[in-house]
């Protein structure tokens, strides 16, 4: 923005705070398609997959449960 739109526009409209919107507007829209676009870069197959090994270990079923006090 130049000094003379900064003056031109001084009875008519805040000129940096349009510019300052305007640029907050743009970069919060570019940082949503990042986050919903994620990462889209391809990515290839792996190359080979490990047999998952089946001996040995045990997974129980418990339940814990944690309560918080009031003081």
């Amino acid at each position: 923005m130049t000094f003379e739109a900064q003056i031109d526009g001084k009875n008519f409209q805040d000129v940096r705070a349009l510019a300052s919107a305007n640029l907050l507007s743009a970069v919060m829209i570019e940082e949503e398609k990042l986050i919903l676009g994620g990462n889209v870069t391809a990515i290839g197959k792996p190359a080979s997959v490990a047999a998952a090994s089946t001996t040995g270990g045990s997974l129980t079923n418990s339940t814990t449960t944690t309560t918080a006090s009031r003081r």
